[in-house]
């Protein structure tokens, strides 16, 4: 996986989510690793409030590895999301979307979530090798099923992110 790109933010805004499609941001951090769009995308939701600080965490030195990055939040814009791309791909990512962390008026210690391959939904190449082949009608990224994310286990996912508080 390469960069991680990710926010805080409030619920007015989506950077990805089952049901919707990617930001056009996402998309094209799916198709080529370029995030200049996605950073334009948060300038603009940030003078309406939407969005709070950006982070990009480096990429690992080894694989399986792990990365650490600090971030700030508020209570007013309780969510981080993030999308890492899972090269070589056309449009696969993991990422997180959404999660709270805050619970209730509370503030959550530590969370672990699991991350999953999913398909950014621009490009219906059937392949890692695959020419470009964009879909017309974007679909909302869903979860991977190819054989490359199963094991003896069953279906895996591809890391975890864990968020911690610092006080």
């Amino acid at each position: 996986m390469s960069g991680r790109h990710g926010i805080t933010h409030g619920g007015k805004y989506v950077m990805f989510r089952g049901g919707n499609t990617a930001s056009d941001g996402v998309i094209l951090l799916a198709e080529g690793g370029r995030d200049m769009i996605l950073q334009a995308e948060w300038v603009g939701a940030k003078c309406d409030n939407r969005v709070g600080t950006p982070f990009e965490a480096p990429d690992a030195a080894t694989l399986p590895g792990t990365v650490s990055v600090e971030f700030g939040v508020s209570s007013e814009l309780p969510l981080v999301s993030f999308a890492s791309v899972i090269d070589p791909s056309p449009v696969r990512i993991a990422g997180m979307a959404d999660l709270s962390v805050r619970d209730g008026e509370a503030w959550r210690g530590a969370v672990t979530v699991p991350l999953w391959a999913s398909d950014a939904g621009s490009d219906t190449g059937t392949s890692d090798k695959a020419e470009n082949a964009e879909t017309q009608l974007q679909r909302s990224p869903r979860l991977l099923t190819v054989a490359l994310f199963f094991s003896d286990a069953g279906f895996s996912p591809v890391g975890q992110a864990v968020v911690t508080r610092l006080k």
